[in-house]
């Protein structure tokens, strides 16, 4: 088969790549994909370690409060990412393979976290990302406004999307990886009781260490 995505959906592509330089970006592009994908009411876009969870949207359905629920507490009971897990990472699944409604209903994720935001049809998928971590994407209708229509087409076009959405936080995860580097190299450099100068080619000063600008001064040039 085609390419399943419609031109609205394949414009946001490299707005993904946008927003892996920018995290700013994350939330309004969360919501443009609720939009362009079955006219959902949010989407949600959680990276997950063995230590934690990290909301990349933190607006929408969600807010603050339920942002820091979340990141503290529940990613712990997400029922719809365990049983994703289940059904196999990497492929879009609706909730209704996930769960029966009655079920769901009776789980303390759906009482205490989803039902006070109005979570209650989502498709979505995990998405492995390196050792130990891994992309959660949620695409949520509330529960008045019933299933998603067409729900086969709408997890073939997110099946599209998924290759794009992980290699843009495969590209932000190097690129916060590599500024956690320097900055650990810096601290080290910082540490060090002896004054360190990085020069280039013409003598200018690059980097002064603290023991260095304590040596000569905050004004170094040559």
């Amino acid at each position: 088969m085609g390419n399943p995505l419609t031109a609205r959906q394949e414009a946001l592509i490299a707005r993904l790549y946008d927003a892996a330089l920018d995290d700013a970006l994350w939330p309004q592009l969360c919501r443009d994909l609720a939009e362009a994908f079955g006219g959902a009411g949010d989407t949600s876009l959680i990276l997950q370690s063995d230590s934690g969870a990290q909301l990349l949207n933190p607006l929408g359905q969600f807010g603050k409060d339920a942002t820091s629920a979340y990141e503290s507490y529940y990613w712990r009971h997400d029922i719809w990412a365990q049983l994703a897990y289940r059904l196999g990472v990497g492929q879009v699944h609706g909730s209704a393979e996930h769960i029966r409604p009655r079920e769901f209903e009776r789980t303390e994720f759906y009482a205490d976290f989803c039902r006070p935001h109005d979570l209650y049809h989502v498709i979505g998928a995990v998405l492995p990302m390196a050792p130990g971590e891994v992309a959660l994407l949620g695409v949520h209708r509330q529960r008045a406004r019933g299933p998603f229509a067409d729900s086969a087409l709408l997890q073939m076009q997110l099946q599209a999307l998924l290759p794009h959405l992980q290699r843009a936080l495969r590209v932000r995860a190097r690129l916060a990886q590599s500024g956690m580097q320097e900055r650990t190299t810096r601290a080290a450099l910082d540490a060090l009781g002896t004054a360190v100068l990085l020069l280039d080619s013409r003598l200018e000063v690059v980097y002064a260490n603290a023991s260095a600008l304590a040596l000569f001064g905050a004004g170094l040039e040559r």
